[in-house]
């Protein structure tokens, strides 16, 4: 979307805005709303896409939200982001000026299931990374990279997970699945060296000896520890 100075303003499709410095084109290319002031208890949309098909078949891809961030000039000190999501208890991502609130998510998706249609694949996320140009270089490819981040002191965690799995069974007993997390290859793919590398990971010991490696329940709802015994190099169970 293009932007023009019109006097004191800058105009980009329908909206116009006033950055600090009205020499200079501003940062956001499209800003939409301030809430300052504003009583928003009932809840706010800032930006809404809807995209409803009813009349033909769709044949395509319908997308509510599209975005596309690319390059063609080198960079290597620059970086892309094609969406950047921020939630914040206090006026910022940066500020620490926090009050309390209920919950923060940075991004929220919903897929629905609904009626009697059927649905050859629900992916509630799916993201894929593409890295197979012939001549390509890349230092550290990472499927999925979660980081999260805890002060030293000062601060109470009470539960903490990296990654949080659930399975809800609603009005009764669901089926089971077919796993928690499925791992496989395809086109070819040699696979990798290792299932699992931790070896970036400290566990804490759980027992005077031991770290706990897993934990579940059995068939009989008992739980069941798999831990690594130090002394002994060898699994044990609790």
């Amino acid at each position: 979307m293009s932007v023009t100075k019109v006097g004191s303003e800058w105009v980009s499709g329908g909206l116009v805005f006033k950055p600090k410095e009205q020499d200079v084109i501003p940062t956001y290319m499209v800003q939409v709303g301030d809430s300052n002031g504003v009583d928003l208890a009932g809840g706010v949309t800032g930006f809404y896409s809807r995209i409803h098909q009813e009349v033909t078949a769709v044949t395509g891809t319908a997308r509510g939200i599209r975005a596309n961030c690319s390059g063609l000039f080198a960079s290597p000190a620059g970086e892309f982001v094609g969406v950047d999501a921020r939630v914040a208890n206090g006026s910022s991502a940066t500020a620490t000026d926090g009050v309390s609130v209920g919950t923060l998510t940075g991004v929220k998706s919903l897929v629905a299931g609904v009626g009697t249609g059927t649905i050859s694949l629900a992916n509630a996320f799916y993201g894929q990374l593409d890295i197979n140009a012939v001549n390509l270089t890349v230092s550290d490819a990472r499927g999925l990279y979660i980081n999260v981040q805890a002060q030293a002191s000062g601060s109470t965690i009470t539960l903490c997970n990296l990654m949080y799995l659930e399975y809800e069974s609603v009005g009764g007993t669901a089926a089971a699945i077919n796993s928690a997390i499925r791992i496989s290859t395809v086109g070819g793919a040699t696979g990798a060296t290792s299932l699992v590398d931790a070896t970036g990971f400290r566990l804490a010991l759980t027992t005077t000896d031991r770290v706990t490696l897993m934990k579940f329940r059995d068939a009989n709802g008992a739980t069941v520890a798999m831990c690594y015994d130090i002394s002994d190099n060898a699994i044990a169970w609790e």
